[in-house]
């Protein structure tokens, strides 16, 4: 991550995962495509329209936000935490 560590759990809805560590939610599952900065607005202005996993306040990280969602592995890689991949 972000140079501490996260503190990753599921949400007991199953459908979001709690950064301990900062008090961020994210969804356990982001969308299958790539996107357009404006398609992704248009994907989270809809997730909060459903009320996505009972929130409404849904919006896109900043790029430090989103780098404490990247782990390094024994090889020196970056990728992202495997409770997403569940």
């Amino acid at each position: 991550g972000g140079g501490f560590p996260n503190e990753f759990r599921l949400y007991e809805n199953g459908k979001v995962i709690i950064d301990e560590s900062s008090g961020l939610y994210w969804q356990q599952s982001a969308s299958a495509k790539r996107m357009t900065y404006k398609q992704a607005q248009h994907y989270i202005d809809y997730l909060n329209l459903i009320q996505f996993a009972g929130f409404d306040d849904w919006r896109l990280p900043t790029l430090e936000e989103a780098m404490t969602l990247v782990e390094k592995t024994r090889q020196d890689e970056k990728k992202i935490a495997p409770l997403f991949d569940q």
